[in-house]
């Protein structure tokens, strides 16, 4: 969803929507809100003149309009108690949306929390979506204003967030997060957190696409290399580790960017999951490892027939059934430590597959072939390997002959890992506070922007 400001060429579909709204409201007995037939086609016109009024569009349709004033009232005749400070605020007035898409308005309010420490609000006491949204994202009620045509409203504020902020970098593999996410780092004084399942393992390094010391540019990077392949690691350790080094980085005055592609990961510190710490049940683990995936999966749906994990992702199948199986919840909790601003990165398909296919070819050329051999070598176990998946899966699976030629293994490979990347695109798209980068645009400039907006 792409949200910007609104054009002349809008105000037809501007107009279209606020007019569905008012039949709407009136329908569900809220016949006073905009009845003489404001906003008015002026109205919406002046909007666009002051650079205020906004459209939230996706593949060139509109679902939803507000505005945005930037200290100044709207049409108020009494404030009673409400908003009694005198900080920089952001008012976000006159939402509308034509009720296609769930949830706009809260994508529209953490849009606008983006951008302003300080957002208020209001709506009418029977406007109960909009109360809802308010609440869900953070908003306290805290008193009352009375409009021009006398109706009162519920004000609504949100409270400068007193966390620590962290800036997030997150992506599909081969999409430039990690060269981004050093760009930004030098610009903004800070120092990245790798958020990678497979580069906290020494030695692991063309197969996990680790950055190299040239690459990080003198930027400080944390959570590399920290275990020996084979060793035990969990997401649990993982946050652990992250907020360590989190909050060293803070203490030092300097901005913490948490970089990868590993969603867990990347969500268990952003989103502040509260983690059991329990020790897995090997036992209940080695049990499971004897079921197909298509069982396995058939299992989790007779105990949640709702689930929406992808059938074909063994490991996330299977670590259901372990929380399960130890009384976790599935879905974990959320008491976030840090305020983040999310940014995502994207390319057009075909411009990600050619840079995933020149990468694996790199790759080769500079020896992933013989990192996967000599980790063998080494001792290190074949089902470790095969569990890391991708590269070290299928190249294990080449060495020791399950994949009978090179040929085959690179059209496994190049299948394999587009795959994935699809997955991943598809995990972080759930989250609705990302903020997506075209990398093929400007993505530098716009992630300034975002950022100095966030940090200030």
């Amino acid at each position: 969803m792409n949200i910007r400001l609104t054009t002349p060429a809008d105000v037809d579909a501007v107009m279209q929507i606020y007019d569905n709204a008012r039949l709407y409201m009136r329908k569900t007995g809220n016949a006073t809100q905009w009845a003489s037939g404001y906003p008015f086609r002026e109205t919406v016109e002046e909007d666009i003149a002051f650079s205020r009024g906004y459209v939230c569009e996706e593949d060139g349709h509109i679902y939803a309009v507000f505005m945005l004033l930037t200290g100044e009232e709207p049409t108020y005749q009494v404030i009673d108690g409400a908003w009694l400070n005198d900080a920089p605020y952001l008012t976000l007035h006159r939402v509308a949306s034509t009720g296609e898409k769930p949830r706009m308005v809260d994508e529209i309010v953490r849009w606008a929390l983006q951008r302003s420490q300080n957002l208020r609000g209001d709506t009418h006491a029977d406007n109960l979506p909009m109360q809802r949204a308010f609440e869900r994202n953070g908003f306290i009620r805290c008193g009352t204003v009375w409009m021009a045509d006398g109706s009162p409203r519920i004000a609504y504020h949100h409270p400068p967030c007193t966390l620590p902020k962290m800036v997030v970098v997150a992506g599909t593999n081969a999409s430039g997060k990690s060269a981004l996410g050093v760009e930004l780092a030098k610009r903004w004084n800070g120092e990245i957190i790798s958020a990678d399942s497979r580069q906290v393992f020494r030695r692991l390094d063309l197969g996990s696409g680790k950055i190299t010391p040239e690459e990080m540019q003198g930027v400080p990077h944390h959570l590399l290399d920290v275990v020996n392949p084979g060793d035990f690691y969990s997401m649990a350790d993982f946050q652990k580790q992250a907020y360590e080094a989190a909050e060293d980085i803070l203490s030092r005055g300097k901005v913490p960017f948490l970089v990868g592609g590993t969603g867990l990961y990347v969500a268990s510190v952003a989103d502040g999951y509260q983690l059991s710490g329990k020790m897995p049940d090997l036992e209940y683990r080695a049990h499971l490892e004897t079921f197909s995936t298509e069982k396995l999966y058939q299992m989790l749906l007779d105990i949640m027939p709702e689930t929406d994990v992808e059938p074909k992702n063994r490991n996330r199948v299977m670590r259901i059934l372990e929380k399960i199986h130890d009384g976790d919840d599935v879905i974990p909790t959320k008491s976030p430590r840090y305020q983040t601003l999310k940014l995502g990165v994207t390319w057009p398909r075909e411009i990600l597959a050619q840079r995933i296919d020149q990468r694996m070819t790199r790759r080769f050329r500079e020896g992933m072939m013989e990192e996967v051999s000599a980790l063998l070598k080494e001792g290190v176990s074949e089902e470790f390997m095969l569990k890391l998946g991708l590269e070290y899966k299928l190249i294990t699976q080449y060495l020791t002959g399950v994949i009978p030629s090179e040929e085959e293994l690179n059209r496994l490979l190049a299948i394999a890992i587009k795959q994935f990347a699809k997955r991943q695109m598809t995990w972080f798209r759930r989250d609705k506070d990302i903020h997506w980068l075209q990398m093929d645009k400007d993505p530098i400039a716009e992630a300034c922007s975002l950022i100095e907006a966030f940090l200030a």
